[in-house]
């Protein structure tokens, strides 16, 4: 299920999030981007809305993670060469924990350039050895990296609209 912040306007205030509650707690995950220029303002907004809602900790730990994405029509082949978490399982916009490549990892099934896909996320410190594997795995399905203009492109002609390029909080939600 995706989780959509909503601002006291009705207006889209944090655009996208995915993820479930625990099976032995209320801990909801919200993984989704935060444009740089907004990462002081959003965690603190976010925390405040919390504080309606009784005994919420909201805190921000992005600095923890890098996030590695493999998008495209063979992705979860290639990833599945790397992990043992079940991707076929995985629904779109839900995430699993488990290893990739050796390395502790959140695997997201995202999807997010219209495509099949998956975001990973891991310790910024082992970003490095998940880029190497995923590119070696799909060396031969012609896997190669590419930027976020290339990825906004893919996004964009599929539709997809994101928070603080294409809506902001002046949005509505039937504009977002």
């Amino acid at each position: 299920p995706s989780i959509l912040v909503v601002a006291p306007r009705g207006t889209a205030n944090a655009a996208y999030g995915r993820g479930t509650p625990s099976a032995l707690s209320v801990t909801v995950w919200v993984t989704g981007r935060v444009p740089i220029d907004e990462r002081e303002t959003k965690p603190s907004w976010i925390a405040g809305q919390a504080g309606d809602f009784g005994d919420v900790a909201v805190v921000d730990t992005s600095s923890r993670y890098a996030l590695v994405s493999l998008q495209g029509p063979a992705s979860r082949d290639i990833l599945q060469e790397l992990t043992s978490v079940q991707l076929a399982d995985l629904p779109r916009g839900w995430f699993a924990h488990g290893e990739v490549a050796g390395v502790r990892a959140t695997i997201s099934a995202s999807g997010d350039t219209g495509e099949d896909g998956f975001e990973i996320l891991a310790p910024p410190q082992q970003a490095p050895k998940l880029w190497t594997a995923i590119l070696g795995a799909g060396a031969d399905a012609g896997v190669l990296p590419v930027g976020t203009a290339a990825h906004a492109t893919l996004r964009l002609e599929a539709g997809f609209r994101t928070y603080g390029a294409e809506i902001d909080e002046t949005t509505t939600l039937l504009e977002a």
